[in-house]
């Protein structure tokens, strides 16, 4: 399907597999089983996790940061993001069929991939989107103008899960053929990432080389028009969508917490 760009019908067959495998799961009852044919249970837990190891390399071609979280809850790595030609290692597409993990891998700690999406927040999307085909209002006051909601409320460990680094831009460019994208050259003490940024529309790029930034650095690597972004840059956005650096006197490489 991805092979034709029939992307719907991609995504489609990844959910089937993943509807087949909660329905698998709800039939052999674990929660039952655990007690009363322990061999069962384990059999059902062994074949929902290679299930979800095998989700979590179909997926990543349309969820590619929450794949990577459940790549990494399961301690599967080595996973390639395409089938190159030659002797490569590691996990590729077409191992998505068989088993991943062996008898006996070490699984980290399951934490939830996705949360629910309330209502209220639906309805805020709507209108929001019901705002953006009406004609334009007269400015606001910047002082009355709303704040952005607060997101729905997480734990410390889902905080702690980021690696919030210091970094210095020492290079600054746009991205051929892309009007938002800037290209930057972020040193983090250690090493310098590659990173792309939609900031093209608020920065002239040789204004902010020089500027020390926070980077996620643990984000896992995408590719942008044909270049591999590794890490974001955190922005704030002030009340009429201006954005600016979340900026810090820190030598690049320390630690924000």
């Amino acid at each position: 399907a991805y092979d034709q760009f029939r992307i719907r019908e991609a995504v489609f067959e990844t959910m089937q597999l993943a509807r087949l495998g909660n329905k698998y799961f709800n039939d052999t009852e674990p929660w039952k089983t655990r007690a009363s044919d322990p061999q069962a249970c384990a059999n059902t837990i062994h074949v929902s996790l290679q299930l979800c190891a095998a989700l979590s390399i179909l997926a990543d071609p349309v969820i590619p940061f929450a794949a990577a979280q459940l790549r990494g809850m399961l301690n599967l790595t080595g996973v390639r993001r395409s089938v190159p030609s030659g002797d490569a290692q590691g996990f590729s597409w077409m191992d998505a069929g068989g088993p991943l993990l062996e008898v006996g891998h070490g699984i980290g700690e399951a934490v939830i991939l996705f949360t629910k999406v309330a209502d209220e927040q639906i309805a805020a999307q709507r209108a929001k989107l019901e705002d953006s085909g009406r004609p334009a209002a007269e400015p606001e006051d910047p002082a009355e103008a709303p704040y952005a909601p607060i997101a729905p409320e997480m734990v410390f460990d889902d905080f702690a899960k980021m690696d919030l680094r210091v970094g210095e831009i020492v290079l600054a460019e746009p991205v051929p053929k892309a009007d938002k994208l800037l290209r930057l050259v972020v040193n983090l003490g250690f090493e310098e990432r590659q990173i792309l940024s939609g900031i093209a529309t608020f920065f002239d790029p040789q204004a902010i080389v020089g500027k020390r930034v926070v980077v996620v650095a643990n984000l896992a690597p995408r590719k942008m028009r044909g270049l591999l972004s590794e890490g974001m840059i955190l922005m704030a956005e002030d009340r009429q969508g201006q954005l600016s650096f979340v900026e810090s006197d820190g030598e690049p490489g320390s630690v924000v917490r």
